[in-house]
């Protein structure tokens, strides 16, 4: 029995571990996942800290509506997060 527990646990910590390995870690990470297949970064520069965040959310909402981008719940708080108060990756990137 107490084999089966550490089993279980050990299985369980695996999993989790295998989730958060999926999950972007940062708002460059996440666009390069989520937006750079159709969006240059040069073209979402020009917006990034001039779009208010209602603008961003309406913006990720119409490319996943229209356009089919895949974004979770999640990732599209962090994405409108991320730009309309640009994160130091994002602002980084921007500088280039």
């Amino acid at each position: 029995m107490r084999l089966f527990l550490i089993t279980l646990v050990v299985l369980g910590l695996a999993g989790i571990v295998s989730a958060a390995e999926k999950q972007p870690t940062a708002c460059m990470d996440l666009y390069l996942q989520r937006c750079d297949q159709c969006h240059y970064m040069d073209r979402v520069c020009k917006q990034v800290g001039k779009r208010s965040a209602r603008g961003w959310k309406k913006n990720i909402e119409r490319m996943v509506k229209v356009r089919g981008a895949e974004v979770t719940d999640a990732e599209k708080a962090l994405l409108v997060e991320c730009l309309a108060t640009p994160a130091p990756d994002i602002k980084a990137e921007c500088k280039k």
